[in-house]
């Protein structure tokens, strides 16, 4: 199966990984394939400019790019609970609003932590449930659990029912994208994820090398291949914008240069 960065005059064609494709080489352990960034994916051109998309409703703490996707998933959910607000989200907004209450959760420093997987009642397939959990100690983030713990009571508990359900139906959007045969969501959702996904190499330009993307360069420390030569979405962006368009010899010789010195692409 193949991928292919598309992009006029600079196509890259690559296989990428799928969860039982990496268990049989034996690169995870039992039951991790969905957490290790590998996916299936068809025979379709990859348009990687999808994975540059922004969403309605944006991230206002990208500086915690950890869950970053996911808070973005989490207040376009919530767009859909409070018809209200805007994607400007001004002062003007109802306090009592569910999206109000996460969007300003979010932006004191609330984070996303996944809990425990749960097989049961899921006809065995991983759930990915997450849970509100306080940034405590950090820039511009809570002082404290006892202030979280303040503020959450506020504005969360007249919303209690809705945020448990909003959790629920995040972790459904996450398992249902998995599945998509939307590649591009498929990829994205990995992203959101944990931050990274890989693809395997075809054919005799790239001998067979994974090669991972990434949201940023912090979230290329969840890699699990010690040495892996990896691209951030910033590095996305500069090759699929280039101009003129990178060649496909263009594009081996960055990739070449990265493999032996690392570094990251510049515009200019």
């Amino acid at each position: 199966m193949m991928l292919r960065l598309r992009r006029p005059g600079c196509l890259l064609q690559m296989c990428l990984i799928g969860p039982e494709n990496e268990k049989e080489s034996g690169g995870e352990a039992e039951g991790e394939g969905e957490t290790a960034g590998m996916i299936d994916i068809d025979e379709k051109p990859l348009a990687a400019e999808k994975l540059l998309e922004d969403d309605p409703q944006l991230d206002p703490r990208p500086d915690l790019s950890a869950d970053s996707g996911l808070w973005t998933r989490l207040l376009n959910l919530a767009a859909q609970y409070s018809p209200q607000h805007s994607s400007q989200h001004s002062s003007q907004h109802s306090s009592s609003s569910l999206y109000d209450a996460l969007y300003t959760m979010r932006q004191k420093g609330t984070r996303l932590k996944q809990q425990r997987p749960n097989l049961n009642g899921n006809n065995g397939r991983k759930n990915y449930n997450y849970a509100l959990r306080p940034e405590v100690g950090v820039t511009n983030c809570w002082k404290s659990v006892a202030e979280y713990k303040a503020t959450a009571a506020k504005l969360l508990n007249p919303h209690r029912e809705q945020v448990i359900q909003l959790l629920e139906d995040l972790s459904e959007q996450l398992a249902r994208d998995l599945k998509s045969e939307d590649q591009e969501r498929r990829a994205k959702t990995m992203l959101d994820v944990q931050g990274f996904f890989a693809i395997k190499t075809e054919g005799e330009d790239f001998n067979g090398e994974k090669i991972y993307f990434v949201r940023d360069k912090q979230a290329a420390k969840q890699i699990p291949e010690a040495g892996a030569v990896f691209y951030t979405l910033e590095e996305l962006q500069i090759l699929i914008t280039s101009s003129p368009p990178l060649s496909k010899n263009g594009l081996k010789k960055i990739h070449m240069a990265k493999k032996i010195f690392g570094g990251t692409i510049l515009y200019g």
